[in-house]
């Protein structure tokens, strides 16, 4: 179960990390060209509209997966049985996350199923 838990905060922390680093920004930058372009009177209301909502949508998603890590977060630290402190802010780097036990007592065997 440890294994398991661990795994899933690994990849909850990897889409965390996509929809911070790449899929938003490409939603935010795509809405300013839009907005620019409708300013310039080149398109309508409709497709600023259109891609405010999606945006919006892709926000909403962004935080379901901000949540999902903080679930995965809370189990692994339930089957460890001490805190679990991440590497960085959101909960994965580029080479992925990694996890340090808050416990010296807690065990650190992956394959641990209890």
């Amino acid at each position: 179960r440890v294994r398991r838990a661990a795994t899933s905060l690994r990849a909850a922390g990897e889409r965390v990390r996509i929809f911070h680093d790449d899929v938003l920004p490409g939603f935010e930058r795509n809405l300013e060209l839009l907005q620019q372009a409708f300013a310039l009177g080149e398109l309508d209301a409709l497709e600023v509209g259109t891609a405010t909502r999606r945006l919006l949508e892709v926000q909403g998603n962004a935080l379901d997966a901000f949540a999902e890590y903080h679930r995965a977060l809370a189990e692994l630290e339930a089957q460890v049985g001490a805190e679990v402190i991440e590497d960085d802010a959101h909960g994965a780097d580029e080479g992925g996350s990694e996890a340090v036990y808050g416990d010296d007592d807690a065990s650190r065997d992956e394959g641990d199923d209890r």
